[in-house]
């Protein structure tokens, strides 16, 4: 049989790893949010006013439907929020959100401005 310090400690180890899972997940659903240049220029056009479908329509020069596509993906990823007013939806950035990317890429960057040969360690072979 099996001992039950030996099962807590598979449990602990089991829920760090799903946390870290759903920590990469919510990350990666974002990233491919943000991986077309639509939703980019959707983002942009956001971090200035709040806007409903019909103005980023015209401003983007597409669809309508293909614009509520977008802004789907973009709010299933966390990157913005819908607002009613009156008959009309109007979207807004999630500033939290956009915050938490800034600073995952802060973290991936670490203290290297860039890769310079001579500043970065080598890993041995």
């Amino acid at each position: 049989m099996r001992n039950l310090k030996t099962q807590s400690t598979w449990k602990k180890d089991t829920n760090k790893l799903s946390e870290s899972s759903n920590f990469l997940a919510k990350h990666v659903t974002i990233l491919k949010a943000l991986a077309d240049p639509v939703r980019i220029r959707i983002i942009e056009l956001l971090k200035s006013e709040q806007l409903c479908v019909c103005h980023l329509s015209q401003e983007l020069g597409l669809a309508q439907p293909l614009v509520s596509h977008h802004l789907k993906v973009l709010k299933e990823a966390g990157l913005i929020n819908p607002n009613r007013y009156r008959y009309w939806t109007y979207y807004c950035l999630d500033t939290q959100v956009i915050s938490e990317i800034y600073f995952i890429f802060g973290t991936l960057a670490g203290d290297n401005d860039s890769c310079n040969e001579d500043e970065i360690p080598k890993r041995p072979c």
